[in-house]
């Protein structure tokens, strides 16, 4: 995974997110602007990976999700909330990985290996 999107726009969760990811696999991921940021991301000939706070009323996550799984396979899909309340959507939508916030460096890394293995299979 070389390739990395995060949709969210909670500042304190980018900053850390963003800080993480950098740090443990010196990547440094792009950001949500807006739906067309997205759709530039995944429609890239690079596989990737795409983390969407799927609790963030600013993100339609379900769509973005719908969208990427349907059309777009070699994107893996993270959601990240603050509740477990969405966990039992994911799967059947697509979902490669869950995590739950806040973010820490060990829950950030067993989602990557999680995402790792996938596409090894």
């Amino acid at each position: 995974m070389h390739r990395v999107f995060l949709a969210d726009t909670d500042k304190e969760n980018i900053r850390n997110f963003t800080c993480l990811l950098e740090d443990a696999h010196n990547i440094q991921p792009a950001v949500w602007q807006n739906k067309c940021s997205f759709d530039s991301f995944i429609k890239a000939p690079e596989a990737g990976a795409v983390f969407i706070r799927i609790d963030d009323s600013f993100i339609p996550g379900l769509e973005l999700t719908r969208y990427a799984s349907n059309h777009y396979p070699r994107i893996n899909i993270v959601w990240m909330a603050k509740s477990e309340s969405y966990a039992l959507e994911a799967f059947p939508r697509g979902v490669d990985s869950y995590l739950m916030l806040p973010l820490t460096a060990e829950k950030l890394q067993f989602a990557v290996k999680s995402l790792e293995i996938a596409e090894v299979k």
